[in-house]
Protein backbone atom coordinates (compact mmCIF):
# COMPACT_ATOMS: atom_id res chain seq x y z
CA UNK A 1 0.00 0.00 0.00
CA UNK A 2 1.25 3.74 -0.72
CA UNK A 3 1.07 6.66 1.79
CA UNK A 4 -2.41 7.43 0.46
CA UNK A 5 -3.97 3.93 1.23
CA UNK A 6 -4.14 2.91 -2.15
CA UNK A 7 -2.41 -0.41 -3.85
CA UNK A 8 1.21 0.01 -4.82
CA UNK A 9 1.26 -1.78 -7.88
CA UNK A 10 4.93 -1.44 -8.37
CA UNK A 11 5.66 -4.00 -5.49
CA UNK A 12 2.40 -6.39 -6.40
CA UNK A 13 3.39 -10.29 -6.90
CA UNK A 14 3.11 -11.18 -10.44
CA UNK A 15 0.42 -13.78 -10.06
CA UNK A 16 0.49 -15.02 -13.42
CA UNK A 17 3.86 -16.75 -12.77
CA UNK A 18 1.54 -19.81 -11.39
CA UNK A 19 0.19 -20.07 -14.73
CA UNK A 20 1.72 -22.79 -16.77
CA UNK A 21 1.40 -20.47 -19.96
CA UNK A 22 4.17 -18.10 -18.53
CA UNK A 23 7.36 -18.49 -18.75
CA UNK A 24 8.94 -17.85 -15.30
CA UNK A 25 12.70 -17.05 -16.63
CA UNK A 26 11.39 -14.94 -18.82
CA UNK A 27 9.01 -13.13 -16.56
CA UNK A 28 11.59 -12.59 -13.95
CA UNK A 29 13.65 -10.44 -16.99
CA UNK A 30 10.87 -8.07 -16.98
CA UNK A 31 9.20 -9.30 -20.12
CA UNK A 32 5.52 -10.31 -20.37
CA UNK A 33 6.55 -14.24 -20.88
CA UNK A 34 2.89 -15.50 -21.98
CA UNK A 35 3.48 -18.87 -24.06
CA UNK A 36 1.96 -19.69 -27.06
CA UNK A 37 1.06 -23.13 -26.02
CA UNK A 38 0.80 -24.83 -29.60
CA UNK A 39 3.84 -23.44 -30.67
CA UNK A 40 5.98 -22.91 -27.67
CA UNK A 41 6.92 -19.45 -28.35
CA UNK A 42 7.16 -16.82 -25.68
CA UNK A 43 6.24 -13.11 -25.76
CA UNK A 44 9.32 -10.88 -25.11
CA UNK A 45 7.36 -7.49 -25.06
CA UNK A 46 7.58 -5.52 -21.53
CA UNK A 47 5.18 -7.10 -18.69
CA UNK A 48 2.10 -5.35 -19.18
CA UNK A 49 2.41 -4.10 -22.53
CA UNK A 50 -0.62 -2.94 -24.28
CA UNK A 51 -1.81 -4.45 -27.51
CA UNK A 52 -1.00 -8.40 -28.47
CA UNK A 53 1.82 -10.01 -28.03
CA UNK A 54 5.25 -10.51 -29.99
CA UNK A 55 6.42 -14.37 -29.79
CA UNK A 56 9.49 -15.23 -30.35
CA UNK A 57 11.47 -18.71 -29.87
CA UNK A 58 11.86 -19.42 -26.52
CA UNK A 59 15.86 -19.46 -26.95
CA UNK A 60 15.86 -16.00 -28.22
CA UNK A 61 13.51 -14.58 -25.21
CA UNK A 62 15.25 -12.42 -22.20
CA UNK A 63 15.90 -14.42 -19.41
CA UNK A 64 16.74 -14.00 -15.73
CA UNK A 65 18.95 -16.76 -13.82
CA UNK A 66 20.65 -20.02 -15.35
CA UNK A 67 20.10 -21.24 -18.74
CA UNK A 68 16.86 -23.25 -19.48
CA UNK A 69 17.34 -26.76 -20.90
Amino acid sequence: MSSQGQPDHDHQPRHELHNASVDESVAAAGACAQVHLPTGRVCARPQGHGGSCDFTPPDQAPTAGPERN
